[in-house]
């Protein structure tokens, strides 16, 4: 495995990966990430999920199952000033629009009725220590370090190295979940 020190070494190198993996390819493995984290995600009332964007880890078949349990479960909406908001959704298939970064939002802001307790994150690449690098602009950071709830990184498991240079406003996971492990 790799050590990464430059977040946008990390970024460059794992997107790269990320981009050239095939449809089939990215569904099979998500279909498993999706089965390790419904198995997390049990014990919890309300999830924040996102949607997936450029490869990363495909949602759609865990939101599904956790919308049939009856689980409250929500989307980020990003706002001005680099924040997120949780928006509960009732279907996976809800009106959407994109977002000025092309990311999938929905078009009808709903607080949830519970706010989340655990949120599934995405990341270009975390670390064995439960560190993560998003894309850089500290949405998930900023909010994640405001709001006690339980962390689940998704990713692939390529996207997990030995080490990422983290700072001080990164935001750990309580785990990190691939189609091979749980960290």
């Amino acid at each position: 495995m790799k050590c990464f020190t430059n977040k946008d070494e990390i970024r460059k190198s794992l997107k790269m990966h990320r981009k050239a993996m095939s449809q089939a390819e990215i569904q099979e493995k998500s279909t498993v990430i999706c089965d390790k984290i419904y198995e997390k995600t049990v014990n919890f009332k309300s999830i924040l999920c996102y949607i997936s964007h450029m490869g990363e880890v495909d949602l759609t078949f865990l939101i599904k199952r956790l919308l049939d349990d009856g689980k409250i479960v929500s989307v980020p909406v990003c706002i001005e000033n680099f924040n997120i908001i949780p928006s509960q959704i009732d279907s996976i298939d809800f009106a959407f629009s994109e977002n000025c970064y092309k990311i999938r939002e929905t078009k009808i802001l709903k607080i949830p009725e519970i706010f989340p307790d655990c949120c599934i994150v995405p990341g270009i690449g975390f670390d064995i220590t439960k560190n993560r690098v998003g894309h850089g602009k500290g949405y998930y950071d900023r909010f994640l370090s405001e709001n006690a709830l339980y962390k689940i990184g998704a990713c692939y498991d390529f996207q997990i190295v030995d080490k990422i240079g983290a700072s001080e406003f990164d935001v750990k996971m309580n785990c990190v979940i691939s189609e091979k492990r749980i960290i």
